[in-house]
């Protein structure tokens, strides 16, 4: 069954697309593409969210905003930084990492560490499938506030490994995050 939609929320959905491209435009013409800011537009209220690298840019993109037509009111969730500045705390990034790691039971992630510093999370340890460390790496990659994730894991094949043998179904998540 297709739900027919009215007209007038065809032409809103088409207003708030124009809007935001136009707004898109401004912002570039204002900073170029040094910024990373990104826009959503709904019944003329953009929001603005992502990072700007000096608070002169954050001024120009609020005001290239406001000067757009069928703008009414910009809401200014811009913050200051760089794309290695975090967004998020690291002890709440930690966290997350903990909780990502202690899920994955059928991967050897007990003999994994993670140090997370300035949002880049850096991850040591051994595992013994090359799959494996790219499914951890691209998992940790995709938590909210990881600026970036820096691979020091080192792939030992089973038959390579002393301690492919003695790896326990027993995780202690607290020994996950340094």
């Amino acid at each position: 069954m297709t739900a027919n939609r009215s007209p007038a929320v065809d032409d809103e959905r088409r207003s708030a697309n124009a809007t935001r491209t136009a707004v898109l435009g401004a912002l570039y013409s204002a900073c170029g593409h040094d910024d990373d800011v990104d826009v959503q537009v709904e019944r003329g209220v953009v929001q603005l969210t992502g990072r700007v690298r000096a608070i002169e840019n954050r001024d120009r993109v609020i005001r290239a905003a406001h000067g757009v037509p069928g703008v009414v009111v910009v809401l200014d969730d811009i913050v200051l930084g760089t794309a290695r500045t975090p967004l998020r705390a690291d002890h709440l990034i930690a966290a997350d990492v903990l909780h990502l790691l202690a899920g994955l039971p059928s991967l050897p992630v007990d003999r994994l560490r993670a140090r997370v510093h300035e949002g880049v999370v850096v991850v040591t340890g051994t595992i013994t499938r090359t799959f494996q460390r790219d499914t951890v790496l691209n998992l940790l990659g995709a938590i909210r506030g990881v600026a970036d994730v820096v691979d020091a894991v080192r792939v030992v094949p089973d038959h390579e490994d002393p301690h492919a043998a003695s790896t326990t179904t027993h995780h202690r998540p607290d020994a996950f995050v340094d």
